[in-house]
């Protein structure tokens, strides 16, 4: 698997899949909010930009196998609450980092972890993951 075949992932409650420029407001809303940006590596957005900035970096990292970013949608809806994510991919050795991005309207448990089969499809001796997350719960 590689970025340009990115899955979509359904469950019961949301879909993973692409970020698009639709979703910059529900990104900004996400990653401004300080209650997911906790203990996440930057501080919380301030602007908009920081959004349209983000969803670009998602698409380039996409493109060029340095990350896999997927949007979580709500599946009535489809408004993205969230983001899961690999990343530090080493393609040739099966091995990446998960983490994701959940905002107020986070039900994340099983559904964030609807993407963490994704590298094992195929598995490969010695792939290992770590995983990094951040969350918030409730309003």
């Amino acid at each position: 698997m590689d970025s340009n075949t990115l899955p979509i992932i359904s469950t019961d409650r949301v879909v993973l899949r692409w970020v698009s420029e639709n979703d910059i407001d529900s990104l900004y809303e996400v990653f401004s909010d300080p209650q997911v940006m906790r203990y996440w590596s930057t501080a919380p957005f301030t602007d908009r930009e920081a959004a349209v900035n983000l969803q670009r970096e998602i698409a380039a990292g996409n493109e060029t196998n340095t990350m896999m970013k997927w949007g979580l949608a709500l599946r009535d809806s489809d408004r993205l609450i969230g983001t899961t994510t690999l990343f530090n991919l080493n393609l040739d050795n099966g091995r990446a980092e998960l983490g994701y991005a959940m905002g107020a309207d986070g039900f994340m448990s099983k559904e964030s972890m609807a993407g963490t089969p994704i590298p094992f499809d195929q598995p490969r001796p010695g792939m290992t993951t770590r995983r990094t997350w951040t969350i918030r719960s409730g309003r």
